[in-house]
C-alpha cells in the first residue's frame, strides 16, 4: 500500500474546507495546507485536521503557491484538491482501493473532475486532471493561472471522480492576473493565450476574446483538445457579434483537429436553427446522437451535448418542419436523459393539448371561402402565380373533406363551390368587395383573402378573415400571412404569420438531360430584371429563351425589343403554359431569376428546381430563403451570375427536386394554412378588463413604466380585435372603453370597491396591474390574472411575473411570466451618439443613483440625470451635494415626449446600476431599441433582459466604470433588432392572450 500527502492551497475557505477534508481525512496519510492570506476561520478549521499549516505570501501565482505546498510533502504520492472539491462516498471507496492496489511503477493518475452540474444535479461539464502524482518524480506546477503539472512517465486514467461544489465565484480574479502579467511585459505562452481568451469570454469581452482565440489557433502548436475548445468558444463570440460567416467557418475548422464532437455538432445545429434551416440543423443534431463519447479523452466534455440537447433540439426541428410524430419521439428520448426537465415536461403537455385539439377539429370539416383576384381564371393557362397557389390550396382543401367556396373570375374550373365574379373587367376591387359581401354563404368558418390589397381583410367582417400578402406590399389587416420570412420582416415588420408557397410536384416533369439554353420565365418588366437576363446572355454568348407576358409596354419597347432583334441567340416566345412551359423548364441548362425587387417568394424558382433545373438568382427578397440549401446558386451581381453561367458548377438535378419535395409541396403549404385556420377560428375575441393603478394617467406623460406597459398592452389587444375595458385615473386616453376612477390620490381600497361596483357584464377575464393586486385578492366569479410589476409576491391565484427571474425568486417558478414590450415605432433610432452618459429613472437609493454618480466621477464623463425624486430627504443629503459640486453632472428632472426620445437615442451609454432585484427594467429595452447600449448591474432580471448582449452586464461599479472608459459597444442596429425580436408590445400581447385563454379554459 502506498502513502499519500494531501496538498492544498486555501484562502478564505471557511464555507467549504471542512467538507472537503472530511471526505478524505481517513484516506490520506498527511494533510498539508498552505494559506495565502485568509482573514476568516479558515486557519481554525485547518487546525482541526492537521498541524501542517503554512503561510505563503500571495504573489498572483497559483503555481508558486502549489509548488510550495508540494515541497512539504513526505509521502509516496501527492494528492491535490481545492477547498470546494469533495470526494463522494463511491469515489472514496475507489480511492481506498487504488491506494491498496496501485502499481508503484505508476507516476501519474488522471482522475475525472466533475466540474459543473445542471439543476437536477447531473454532471454537465467534466474533464480529466492530473490528480495523484509520485513524489519522487518531483512534480512541478507551471503557469501563474490555469496552472498544470507537467505530466510525464507512466500515466494511467482511473474511474475516480473529484466533485467540484463551488460556493463562491471570483469571476474576474483570473482575468486580473492575466492582465497584470501583460502589463508587466510578460509574454503569454501559447497555452496562456488560450486560457486568457477563455477568461475574456467568461467576462463577456467578446471582441478581445476573438483576438486572442485567433492568436492561439494561428500559432499552430496548441493541444488538439484546446484547439477544439477554442473553436467552440470562438464561434459563440462570433455569434454574439452577429458574424455568421466566421461563426460557421470556425465551427467547421474544429474538424481539422479531430473527428466531429457532439459539442461542435450541437453548435452547428444551433447555427442552422437560427438560420431557420431546419433540415441542415437536423443533420448535425442527429450526428451528435450517433457519435461515441470519448472515454479516456483529457479534454472538456459537455455531457448534455452527448444526449439530452441534440434530442431536445431534434424535437424542436421536426416540429418546425411539421413532422409531429418525430418531434414527439425525440422529446421522449430527451426525457430519458432528464425526466424532470421543465422543457421536456412542457413539450409533453403541449403535444397532449395539440392532440386533443386535433381530435376535436378533425371531426368537423371547416366551411371555408377562398377569394381570388379578378385578373386570371383558375387554374391559370399561362402566367398567374397567385392564381396557381389559390387553385392548389382550394383543391387540396376539398380533397381533405372541407367545404370550400371559391370566388374567382369567369372561366374558372374547380372542385369547390364556384362563385364567379359578375364583372368582366380586371382590377375592379370595389366590385369584388361588394359581390363577396352580398353573396357570402351562411355559417362560414373562415375567409381566406388572396386579393392584392386584402380587400375583405380590411372590411372588418364578423367572419374571421386571413389574408395572404402575395406581393411586396403592406396591407394592414388583422391576420396577415406572408409567403416568406423576408416578406414578413419587410412588409409585416415581423408581425403576422408566414407560409411558403407550394406546388404539386407530380405536375412538373423531371429531367437530368439538359439542352444548351438559358431560360427567363416570368413577367417582362424592370423590377423582375428582364434586362439583366439579356445582359447575362450577351456577356456569356449563351442562347437565351425569354417567356412571359409584357406588363410594361414602354419598358419592353425601349429596353428589350431592340436587344432581341439585334441578337439571334435571344428568342422571345411570349407567355407559355401547359406542355410548352414544362418542356422549357425541364430542358433548360439553367433558369435565370435576376429580380431587382424585394421578391415576396418567386414561385418559378421552385417550379424549375422541381424539374431538376438549377436557378441562378440575385440575392433580393426571398431568394436566399427559397435557395437556402444551395447558396452556390445565389448571386450578388449580374457579373457574378454571368460567371456562374460560364462555370456551370450546378447542384445535381435529383438534389434540387428532392429539396422541393421536402420543403415546397402543396400538402405542406395546406398543412400550414389549415393550422392557421384552426387557430384563427379558435381565436374568439375576448372581453377583457384592464385595471391600472391610480397613480398616473395612461399613457404617462413622463415617468410611469407600469402605466406605459398597460397602455401598450391595451392598445395592442384592441388592435387584435378584443373588446377591452380599461379602469384608469382621470386624464387617461385609450382606444379601449375607459372607466375613470372617481377618487383622487392613491387608494387600493377605493380601486377595489369602484371596480367591483362598475364591472361590466359578460367579462371573460380581468387583468389586474395594481401594485397590491387588489382585484386578484377579491373572490370574484370572473377569472383574474395579476401582473406583479414590482419585486413582491402577492398571494393571488394567477400571478404573472414580468421575467423568469422574478417568477423564480418570488414564486419558486409557479404562475406565469410575460416579458414587458414596447411600441418600437415610438422610439427614434440613431447610430450617431453624443458624448454623454445618461441615467433615466426614479432617483432612489434602490435604483443605485449614488452608483451613477460614482461612475460619472470616476470616468469624468458628462452625465445627464432625468427622472423624479423618490425620497427628498435622501436626495438632499446624498445626491444633490454631489451634483452641485460636479459641473459634468446635470439633473434635468422628469422628462417625456421628444426630449426623452432625444436623450435616449443620442446617449453614449445609459446606466442602470440597480441594487434591487429588478423585476424587468423597461428602460433597458427602451434604450436598446434606440440603438443605445445600456450598462447594468447584474441584479434581478438584468442578465435575462440583456442575455443577447452579456458584455453589457456588469458585476460591480468598477466594471461599469471600465466599460464606460473602454467604449467598446455593440452595433446599434443589432441592439434594435434584438428588441424587435423579443420585446415588442405585439409579442407581449400575444403572450398575455395565451395566458388569458389558458386561465379561462381551465375554469376557476
Amino acid at each position: 500500500m502506498i502513502t499519500i500527502s494531501l496538498c492544498m492551497i486555501v484562502r478564505n475557505e471557511e464555507d467549504t474546507l471542512g467538507r472537503c477534508l472530511e471526505s478524505v481525512k481517513d484516506i490520506v496519510n498527511e494533510i498539508i495546507i498552505v494559506d495565502t492570506g485568509s482573514n476568516d476561520r479558515t486557519k481554525e478549521i485547518t487546525k482541526e485536521y492537521t498541524d501542517k499549516l503554512y503561510d505563503f505570501e500571495w504573489v498572483d501565482d497559483f503555481s508558486a503557491a502549489r509548488n510550495y505546498s508540494f515541497s512539504k510533502a513526505t509521502m509516496d504520492y501527492i494528492l491535490w484538491l481545492d477547498a470546494d472539491d469533495v470526494l463522494l462516498e463511491e469515489d472514496r471507496t475507489k480511492l481506498k482501493q487504488l491506494k491498496e492496489n496501485i502499481e508503484t511503477s505508476v507516476d501519474t493518475v488522471m482522475m475525472k473532475y466533475n466540474y459543473a452540474f445542471d439543476e437536477f444535479g447531473n454532471v454537465s461539464l467534466c474533464f480529466y486532471r492530473e490528480r495523484l502524482v509520485k513524489t519522487s518524480k518531483k512534480p512541478e506546477w507551471h503557469d501563474p493561472i490555469h496552472e498544470f503539472i507537467g505530466v510525464n512517465g507512466n500515466t494511467v486514467n482511473v474511474d475516480i471522480c473529484v466533485t467540484h461544489k463551488r460556493v463562491h465565484n471570483n469571476s474576474d480574479r483570473n482575468l486580473k492576473i492575466f492582465e497584470k502579467m501583460i502589463s508587466e511585459g510578460r509574454k503569454l505562452s501559447v497555452r496562456n493565450l488560450f486560457y486568457y481568451a477563455k477568461e475574456l469570454y467568461n467576462n463577456d469581452r467578446f471582441d478581445d476574446a476573438i483576438d486572442y482565440f485567433n492568436q492561439f489557433l494561428d500559432s499552430g502548436v496548441g493541444w488538439s483538445e484546446d484547439n477544439i475548445n477554442a473553436c467552440y468558444h470562438l464561434a459563440i463570440c462570433y455569434g454574439a457579434r452577429r458574424n455568421k460567416q466566421d461563426r460557421l467557418k470556425t465551427l467547421l475548422k474544429s474538424f481539422e483537429y479531430e473527428l466531429p464532437r457532439a459539442e461542435m455538432c450541437c453548435q452547428l445545429g444551433n447555427y442552422y436553427v437560427e438560420e431557420e434551416n431546419y433540415h441542415k440543423a437536423i443533420f448535425w443534431y442527429d450526428l451528435a446522437t450517433k457519435l461515441k463519447k470519448p472515454i479516456d479523452n483529457w479534454g472538456f466534455i459537455l455531457e448534455d451535448c452527448w444526449g439530452y440537447i441534440p434530442n431536445l433540439q431534434l424535437c424542436v426541428c421536426y416540429y418546425k418542419i411539421g413532422n409531429i410524430d418525430e418531434s414527439i419521439k425525440y422529446n421522449d428520448i430527451a426525457g430519458e436523459y432528464k425526466p424532470k426537465s421543465s422543457k421536456v415536461i412542457f413539450n409533453k403537455k403541449f403535444f397532449k393539448k395539440m392532440k386533443n385539439q386535433k381530435d376535436k377539429t378533425e371531426a368537423k370539416p371547416m366551411r371555408i371561402v377562398q377569394v381570388a383576384p379578378d385578373i386570371y381564371s383558375l387554374p391559370p393557362i399561362n402566367y398567374g402565380g397567385i392564381e396557381k397557389i389559390v387553385y392548389e390550396i382550394t383543391e387540396e382543401l376539398v380533397k381533405r373533406g372541407h367545404e370550400v367556396y371559391l370566388y374567382a373570375p369567369k372561366g374558372t374550373k374547380t372542385s369547390a363551390n364556384l362563385l364567379e365574379y359578375e364583372h368582366e373587367d380586371a382590377w375592379n376591387e370595389k366590385a369584388i368587395t361588394e359581390f363577396v359581401k352580398k353573396t357570402l354563404p351562411p355559417n362560414i368558418d373562415l375567409i381566406h383573402d388572396h386579393t392584392h390589397h386584402s380587400l375583405l381583410g380590411k372590411e372588418n367582417l364578423e367572419t374571421p378573415t386571413v389574408c395572404t400578402i402575395h406581393g411586396p406590399q403592406r396591407n394592414h389587416v388583422k391576420y396577415p400571412v406572408y409567403t416568406s420570412k423576408r416578406a414578413r420582416e419587410l412588409y409585416g415588420e415581423k408581425n403576422g404569420l408566414q407560409v411558403y408557397n407550394g406546388i404539386t410536384i407530380e405536375e412538373f416533369e423531371y429531367s437530368e438531360h439538359k439542352e444548351d439554353y438559358l431560360l427567363y420565365l416570368g413577367v417582362l418588366n424592370y423590377s423582375k430584371g428582364t434586362q439583366h437576363a439579356l445582359d447575362v446572355a450577351i456577356r456569356t454568348n449563351q442562347k437565351l429563351i425569354v417567356a412571359g407576358p409584357v406588363h410594361d409596354q414602354s419598358y419592353f419597347d425601349n429596353e428589350i425589343a431592340h436587344r432581341l432583334k439585334d441578337n439571334p441567340n435571344i428568342q422571345y416566345v411570349g407567355p407559355v403554359g401547359g406542355q410548352e412551359k414544362q418542356n422549357l423548364l425541364s430542358n433548360a441548362k439553367c433558369m435565370l431569376f435576376p429580380t431587382s425587387c424585394e421578391e415576396a417568394f418567386g414561385l418559378v424558382m421552385v417550379e424549375a428546381m422541381a424539374c431538376g433545373t438549377p436557378v441562378l438568382a440575385l440575392a433580393n427578397g426571398a431568394v436566399p430563403e427559397v435557395l437556402q440549401d444551395f447558396p452556390e446558386l445565389i448571386c450578388h451581381s449580374v457579373n457574378e451570375m454571368a460567371e456562374k453561367v460560364t462555370a456551370q458548377n450546378f447542384p445535381k438535378s435529383n438534389l434540387l427536386r428532392e429539396y422541393v419535395a421536402n420543403k415546397f409541396k402543396t400538402e405542406k403549404m395546406v398543412d400550414n394554412y389549415t393550422e392557421i385556420y384552426k387557430n384563427v377560428i379558435a381565436n374568439k375575441p375576448l372581453r377583457i378588463v384592464q385595471v391600472a393603478p391610480d397613480l398616473y394617467p395612461i399613457p404617462p406623460t413622463n415617468y410611469g413604466g407600469i402605466e406605459r406597459v398597460i397602455y401598450d398592452l391595451t392598445e395592442e389587444l384592441v388592435k387584435m380585435g378584443h373588446e377591452v375595458i380599461l379602469f384608469a385615473p382621470i386624464g387617461s386616453k385609450s382606444s379601449s372603453k375607459i372607466i375613470n376612477y372617481e377618487h383622487n390620490g392613491v387608494s387600493p381600497k377605493a380601486i377595489a370597491s369602484f371596480v367591483k361596483s362598475h364591472l361590466p357584464e359578460n367579462i371573460d377575464i380581468i387583468h389586474d396591474h395594481t401594485h397590491a393586486s387588489v382585484i386578484g385578492r377579491e373572490s370574484l366569479s370572473i377569472p383574474t390574472v395579476c401582473t406583479i410589476h414590482t419585486p413582491v409576491n402577492n398571494p393571488v391565484k394567477y400571478p404573472i411575473y414580468v421575467s423568469k427571474s422574478a417568477q423564480d425568486q418570488h414564486a419558486d417558478g409557479e404562475g406565469y411570466y410575460v416579458y414587458n414590450g414596447i411600441n418600437p415605432d415610438e422610439f427614434e433610432f440613431s447610430d450617431e451618439k453624443d458624448d454623454y452618459i445618461l441615467y433615466m429613472g426614479m432617483l432612489a437609493w434602490y435604483k443605485g443613483i449614488t452608483h451613477v454618480l460614482d461612475v460619472a466621477e470616476k470616468t469624468e464623463k458628462k452625465l445627464i440625470i432625468a427622472g423624479p425624486i423618490y425620497d427628498m430627504d435622501y436626495h438632499m443629503r446624498e445626491v444633490e451635494p454631489r451634483i452641485n459640486k460636479n459641473p459634468n453632472i446635470e439633473y434635468i428632472g422628469a422628462v417625456g415626449g421628444k426630449q426623452r426620445q432625444n436623450l435616449l437615442s443620442r446617449a453614449k451609454y445609459v446606466l442602470l446600476p440597480t441594487i434591487c432585484q429588478e423585476p424587468f427594467g423597461l428602460i433597458m429595452v427602451e434604450a436598446l431599441v434606440c440603438g443605445t447600449p445600456i450598462l447594468a448591474l447584474s441584479n434581478g432580471a438584468v442578465p435575462e433582459v440583456l442575455s443577447g448582449f452579456k458584455e453589457l452586464v456588469c458585476n460591480s461599479v468598477d466594471e461599469m466604470v471600465e466599460k464606460v472608459l473602454n467604449q467598446s459597444t455593440p452595433d446599434p442596429k443589432a441592439l434594435r433588432e434584438y428588441v424587435l425580436s423579443r420585446f415588442t408590445r405585439r409579442k407581449m400581447a400575444e403572450e398575455y392572450v395565451k395566458v388569458y385563454k389558458e386561465v379561462t379554459e381551465s375554469g376557476q
